[in-house]
């Protein structure tokens, strides 16, 4: 699904609640994130070589005059607590699968192994994920990063404010602050 405007909604209260974004062309204006717990919005892909895909990337994203309030993340472990967050899950070695489920394809399962003997990583663009304008929103006593950005490329945030009304008590030492690539 593409081609998404979302203007004046309120996502609030639901426990590990976010929107996650798969899709290009997608506009947030002037909506309010929050109080909930997990991370407000994430821009995300994610693959494996022989199971499956989720989502084909996330592109051309506007998030414009939002209003992130108080927001609690509980979210990945390998991600600190974030706002906004954009990445696109790629294998580390480049070969990602699940051993215990076979590849179907036996020419592909043949090059896949191949790859692997010879020493080469094949994954696929980190441009799956970016050409992001983040622009004149307000976050609320982030606990943690406003915008962390995992991989991809085209960020752009300009004109957005934080502000400490409430600080909460897990306020980390980069709490309002921007993590790129």
């Amino acid at each position: 699904t593409d081609n998404l405007l979302f203007r004046d909604c309120r996502f609030h209260d639901s426990p590990g609640s976010r929107i996650v974004v798969q899709a290009h062309n997608v506009t947030f204006e002037g909506c309010v994130f929050g109080p909930m717990k997990g991370t407000p919005l994430k821009l995300f892909s994610c693959y494996t070589y022989n199971v499956w895909c989720e989502g084909i990337g996330c592109t051309n994203v506007v998030v414009r005059g939002c209003r992130f309030e108080d927001a609690v993340d509980q979210d990945l472990a390998s991600v600190p607590p974030t706002q906004i967050y954009a990445g696109l899950a790629i294998p580390a070695d480049g070969h990602w699968t699940m051993p215990y489920i076979p590849i179907a394809n036996a020419e592909f399962a043949a090059l896949m192994e191949a790859d692997r003997a010879a020493g080469r990583h094949v994954a696929p663009t980190p441009d799956g994920v970016g050409h992001v304008l983040i622009e004149g929103n307000t976050f609320v006593n982030p606990p943690g990063w406003i915008f962390y950005a995992e991989n991809g490329t085209g960020y752009t945030l300009r004109d957005n404010a934080v502000e400490w009304h409430n600080p909460p008590a897990g306020r980390l030492p980069f709490a309002g602050q921007v993590r790129l690539p």
